[in-house]
């Protein structure tokens, strides 16, 4: 007769599938857009499994869609810190700073993420945002350029040649 386990599973195998169920179901209410949902499901995975990466970087992703940047920032931060040699962070942590009116911190992110990939087409784009931002048109340009995003650095073109030649536009 073959061996039965009898064994009850142990709490912190329960505490392991209930983390994976919210995991997982945070993740697909997440893809189905069902933002709010997903943050519940994954508060919920990570309060059994807090510093889970896969976690954290979901629940970055719905702060930022809620517009809780800060929460965001701080999850992001706390990632590459733990993690630095990792891009997808970063390149999180840069929108965040886009997005809270902080382009020389985000410029500092994605300079990181090129030096690392330089043809990361991504951090390319976002950095040409982050130039643009801080008033630096000739480096948002080449940024634009090298991340081929060739339609947005021929609209800046047009723009740092404006009306009177010099980079600004003129006003009536």
């Amino acid at each position: 007769m073959a061996d039965l386990d009898l064994d009850p599973p142990s709490s912190r195998d329960i505490a392991g599938e209930d983390f994976l169920f919210h995991l997982y179901r945070g993740s697909e209410l997440l893809q189905e857009n069902r933002v709010h949902e997903a943050k519940q499901e994954l508060e919920q995975a990570l309060g059994l499994q807090p510093r889970d990466p896969k976690g954290q970087d979901l629940l970055g992703i719905v702060y930022f869609r809620l517009g809780l940047y800060p929460r965001a920032i701080r999850i992001y931060e706390e990632l590459i810190a733990a993690y630095p040699d990792a891009t997808t962070p970063r390149i999180n942590l840069a929108l965040c700073y886009l997005k809270t009116g902080q382009p020389g911190s985000a410029r500092a992110e994605l300079e990181h993420v090129i030096v690392r990939d330089p043809s990361h087409t991504r951090a390319w784009g976002y950095l040409g945002l982050a130039f643009q931002r801080l008033g630096d048109l000739e480096r948002a340009v080449h940024a634009f350029q090298a991340g081929g995003h060739h339609q947005m650095a021929r609209r800046l073109e047009a723009v740092e040649v404006g009306a009177d030649g010099l980079g600004r536009v003129e006003v009536a």
